[in-house]
C-alpha cells in the first residue's frame, strides 16, 4: 500500500486486476444504490461477468460504504449460473471459499449466499445462520446427500461481522477432518461436522445444477433474509 499526502504530481498505480485475481470467482461490493422494492438494479461482479439482479433489496450503510439490506419479505440479489461455481469437475470436488461482511439480529433464519433449491438434489452448496441463530456450511451431491459443519456457539449480532466458509476439496473425514471451517473476523471458529442427506447418507461429489447464485435466499420463492450485507465474495 502507498500513500501519498498532498502529492498532486503522484501517478495512479490502482491495479483493479491485481486485487480481484484469477481465483476470485465472483465479488460482489454490493454498494450500488438502489430503489427500494425495484427489480431493476445491477449489483456489478469485480471479479468478471456475474453481475446480479437487485429483487426488492435496498441499499443501507454497511461496513465500509454501502451494502444491501434484506427485510425478510421478499428480498435477494440473483446472479446466473455458472459452471464457475460448481467447485468440482465430476471427478473430484475443489477447494473453495465464501466470505462476506453481514449484521443480523439473530431473530431468524439467514441465508448469506447459496447455489442451493428446496430440493437437496438440485442443490450444491449454502452459507447461512440457521433458526438456531449459529452459522452453517453445507455441500451436496447429486443425490441430494451433504457433507456440513455447523457453529458451536451462536452469531453475534453487535453490528458488521466477516464471516468465511471454507472447503479443502476432501470430503471424507477420515483424511480429512478439517475439511470445512468456518470463520468470524478472521478468526476460525469451533464447529461440528454433520452429515448425511436424502440418498444412501454417504456424499460422493458436489452436484452441477442449473441452480443461480443468491445473496439473501436459496430459493425465489422462500427462505428471504433479513440482514445487512456487502463485500460477498466466492472463489477458489
Amino acid at each position: 500500500m502507498c500513500i501519498r499526502d498532498s502529492n498532486t504530481a503522484a501517478q495512479d498505480e490502482q491495479n483493479v486486476a491485481g486485487v480481484w485475481g484469477a481465483d476470485y470467482d465472483g465479488v460482489w461490493h454490493l454498494d450500488e444504490t438502489v430503489v427500494d422494492g425495484d427489480n431493476t438494479g445491477i449489483h456489478f461482479d469485480s471479479a468478471g461477468d456475474n453481475d446480479g439482479l437487485q429483487l426488492n433489496n435496498d441499499d443501507v450503510a454497511g461496513r465500509i460504504s454501502l451494502g444491501q439490506q434484506f427485510d425478510g419479505a421478499n428480498d435477494y440479489i440473483t446472479i446466473p449460473d455458472s459452471d464457475g461455481f460448481t467447485y468440482g469437475d465430476g471427478l473430484t470436488d475443489s477447494p473453495f471459499s465464501l466470505s462476506a461482511w453481514i449484521s443480523t439480529n439473530g431473530a431468524n433464519k439467514e441465508i448469506i449466499v447459496s447455489k442451493e433449491n428446496a430440493s437437496e438434489a438440485a442443490s450444491e452448496w449454502v452459507f447461512y445462520i440457521e433458526d438456531d441463530s449459529k452459522l452453517h456450511f453445507w455441500i451436496y451431491d447429486s443425490d441430494g446427500d451433504y457433507i456440513s459443519v455447523k457453529a458451536d456457539d451462536v452469531f453475534p449480532t453487535d453490528g458488521f461481522h466477516h464471516v468465511t466458509a471454507t472447503y479443502s476439496g476432501e470430503h471424507d473425514p477420515l483424511v480429512d477432518p478439517d475439511a470445512m471451517k468456518i470463520y468470524v473476523d478472521g478468526k476460525e471458529i469451533e464447529t461440528t461436522r454433520v452429515d448425511g442427506g436424502a440418498g444412501d447418507g454417504n456424499y460422493d461429489l458436489v452436484s452441477n445444477t442449473t441452480e443461480p447464485v443468491r445473496i439473501g435466499s436459496y430459493d425465489d420463492t422462500v427462505s428471504y433474509t433479513h440482514l445487512r450485507a456487502h463485500e460477498t465474495r466466492g472463489n477458489l
